[in-house]
């Protein structure tokens, strides 16, 4: 089964870094502690606010229990429509986008997530290898879709529900906003 794409958009979102430690602390015969740093990692706390109106309430509850709260990951595209292709694409490991200065934070380095989709409605999640020159993004395996000149292009995460509980005042009450928080996965 294939990771699924969150495709409810928000009306609102914020973001806020998260650095986080994994320490493992052994007690040693004596009494002490010995604490020694296992990893470092940094993870992104991205909070929605849907509009419930405009959300379809069904849909997201659908997808939530789906994924069975918090326990399989999904795709969480930025929702930034941060560039888009600039010659269309039907194969290939390249892709020329308008500008990459939105994925400039990511230069060199491989493994970061884009979220593509064409008029057609088609979407899928593509990797990247690396990004050459400040219009051409190198992908790690061909994509599935056509894209053509104008379609969005924006950065992905994998993540998971921060919560494995909606809350009644979620399901309780659609007439108002509902913020809801997603976790990166680790980089």
């Amino acid at each position: 089964m294939s990771t699924p794409i969150f495709t409810i958009t928000p009306r609102e979102i914020t973001r806020e870094r998260i650095y986080a430690f994994d320490t493992l602390v052994t007690t040693l015969e004596s009494g002490k502690e010995q604490r020694r740093s296992r990893r470092t990692f940094t993870r992104t706390r991205i909070n929605f606010i849907f509009d419930p109106d405009a959300l379809g309430a069904d849909e997201f509850y659908d997808f939530f229990i789906a994924r069975k709260g918090r326990y399989e990951a999904f795709y969480l595209p930025s929702f930034q429509r941060e560039t888009t292709v600039r010659t269309n694409y039907t194969s290939g490991y390249e892709l020329q986008i308008i500008s990459n200065a939105c994925f400039s934070g990511i230069t060199n380095e491989n493994g970061h997530l884009i979220h593509l989709k064409n008029a057609a409605g088609e979407e899928e999640i593509g990797i990247i290898n690396y990004l050459s020159g400040n219009d051409i993004i190198m992908l790690q395996s061909p994509l599935t879709y056509d894209y053509v000149i104008g379609d969005y292009v924006q950065i992905a995460w994998k993540a998971r529900f921060e919560s494995d509980d909606l809350g009644m005042e979620f399901l309780d009450d659609w007439r108002r906003a509902v913020p809801i928080s997603f976790l990166t996965l680790p980089e």
